[in-house]
């Protein structure tokens, strides 16, 4: 209910009091200042935003049929992953096409996984193929010559090179001791560490996980069906673990005899040079898959970003830029990230 309007003996005897005095007045002004002071103060300051700086694909192109994987060299050359294509695409900086390799598969092959993750380090290019039959990492030289292939024992959803020549991938499978895990292998395959990430009673169908290391050796996880971030050391000692959206119930669905997580929570995390951490929300977030949520080593919110249309994962090269979706994969966008301490700031 409203106020009701002052009568007009109230405010003649107002008036025949001498109005307010002026300490009231300096009393209701700290009063006001401090309540826009603890509102301004609880809202996040947009500290960072993107801008774009180039544009490969698009629907009047058939350069992209559906990408789903990018990586970036020294020299600025793009490495694509095409779905529809089942090939890997190289492009120079100024988005010019310069090579295409392409591998057979078995079975349904580009439609039964997500994506194929690629990455780029001492001059290789590796490629994680998973189709029904058969998972690997294939590695291509800088030229997209086809070197040799890497088995792997169950299919795999995201991927980093070191420069030592190590390889770390996370797992998909419904097998508890593989669910939720990062495996690391030399280029024979063989196996040189794993880290657990998943809890005892986490479901192995709720346990797809995309990473990144650190520069520091640190290990950033974030959870495709979970509200869960965490950060674990070098030794894989839990250094904190988070939830960024508040959901406590993941919508889940039947396939035969397993219920399986219907949306996902988060879709990719990337590193840049300072140590932040881009998180891409998915169907829970307010921008669904367009909302990117960036935070400091220590798992602390420092913006949220919306991308311009939705993606279903992000890459930061070594120069600081972001790379996301467009135009359901027949577009692939690169932007400058700007903001506190950014590269372009201190130019």
């Amino acid at each position: 209910m409203s106020a009701s309007s002052p009568t007009p003996f109230k405010i003649r005897t107002a008036l025949r009091a001498g109005r307010m005095r002026p300490a009231l007045f300096a009393a209701a002004a700290v009063c006001v200042l401090g309540l826009f002071a603890a509102k301004t103060a609880a809202e996040p300051k947009k500290t960072i935003r993107l801008e774009e700086v180039l544009s490969v694909g698009g629907r009047e192109s058939d350069l992209l049929s559906m990408w789903v994987g990018v990586a970036a060299d020294g020299t600025g050359c793009l490495y694509v992953t095409d779905a529809l294509e089942a090939s890997l695409k190289k492009f120079g900086p100024d988005g010019c096409l310069m090579k295409t390799a392409a591998w057979m598969l078995s079975g349904k092959g580009a439609f039964g996984v997500r994506r194929y993750p690629v990455d780029v380090s001492g001059g290789s290019v590796f490629v994680v193929v998973s189709d029904p039959f058969r998972s690997s990492i294939k590695e291509f030289d800088a030229g997209l010559n086809f070197k040799a292939s890497i088995p792997l024992p169950c299919p795999a959803d995201d991927l980093q090179a070191f420069p030592d020549g190590r390889l770390a991938y996370s797992t998909v499978s419904l097998r508890k001791e593989d669910a939720g895990t990062i495996r690391v292998i030399d280029r024979s395959g063989r196996l040189k560490r794993i880290f657990s990430c998943r809890r005892r009673d986490d479901p192995p169908a709720m346990s797809p996980i995309d990473f990144r290391f650190g520069a520091d050796g640190s290990l950033y996880v974030v959870f495709n069906y979970l509200d869960r971030l965490l950060k674990l050391d070098a030794r894989g000692r839990l250094l904190w673990a988070k939830s960024l959206l508040g959901v406590s119930e993941i919508r889940t669905k039947k396939i035969l005899f397993h219920t399986v997580p219907e949306t996902p929570t988060f879709k990719d995390i990337a590193v840049d040079g300072q140590g932040r951490l881009f998180v891409l929300g998915g169907g829970y977030s307010r921008h669904r898959s367009r909302d990117v949520y960036v935070l400091d080593s220590d798992g602390r919110l420092l913006d949220t970003l919306i991308l311009p249309q939705p993606s279903h994962c992000l890459m930061i090269d070594g120069r600081g830029c972001l790379y996301a979706r467009a135009d359901q994969g027949m577009t692939l966008k690169k932007y400058r990230i700007m903001g506190p301490e950014s590269d372009d700031e201190r130019r």
